[in-house]
């Protein structure tokens, strides 16, 4: 593949035509249509992308997160790849780089997973067991992974609930 050409920052923003738009709960969902990225569906900073290839996913990380927390999803993701999981691949910028920092936020591509969420299939006893036997696959496949950004605390997670006492 060739290397794209650089639109510049107003092109690559603009919207040429929405053709949804929702604001509810504190979400936003948005749909448009863009000559440089082709039909676009972005939810609170997530896009995905219609390509030549299919679609890709956009992701603009939370001002919160950090380099090393997006690191490790990217590794990991392909750690699990590579043990033959499917999982999203990420795809690199044309510097080559999993990442880069657009506007102070840090940006990544992926490859998108199509399927059916839990959510909308009303998955019945086999579908569910088999969720779970690829759930424990995954699982299996990342026993060896290591990452400096994985030793962290989560303030939801039960073996630490002592140190919530107030």
């Amino acid at each position: 593949r060739g290397r794209l050409r650089d639109p510049g920052p107003e092109r690559r923003r603009q919207a040429d035509e929405v053709l949804h738009e929702v604001r509810t709960g504190g979400r936003h969902l948005l749909i448009f249509k863009n000559a440089t990225w082709g039909t676009v569906l972005m939810l609170d900073g997530v896009c995905r992308l219609t390509t030549a290839d299919g679609f890709s996913i956009l992701k603009v990380a939370h001002p919160s997160d950090t380099i090393d927390t997006i690191a490790l999803q990217v590794e990991a993701m392909e750690h699990a790849f590579d043990a033959g999981q499917p999982v999203q691949r990420g795809i690199p910028t044309l510097a080559g780089d999993s990442l880069t920092i657009v506007d102070g936020r840090i940006v990544r591509m992926t490859t998108w997973l199509g399927g059916t969420t839990m959510l909308d299939a009303w998955p019945d006893i086999d579908q569910m067991r088999e969720a779970g036997t690829a759930l424990a696959r995954l699982s299996v496949s990342l026993a060896d992974f290591e990452h400096p950004g994985a030793h962290r605390t989560f303030p939801w997670d039960l073996q630490r609930l002592h140190d919530l006492r107030e």
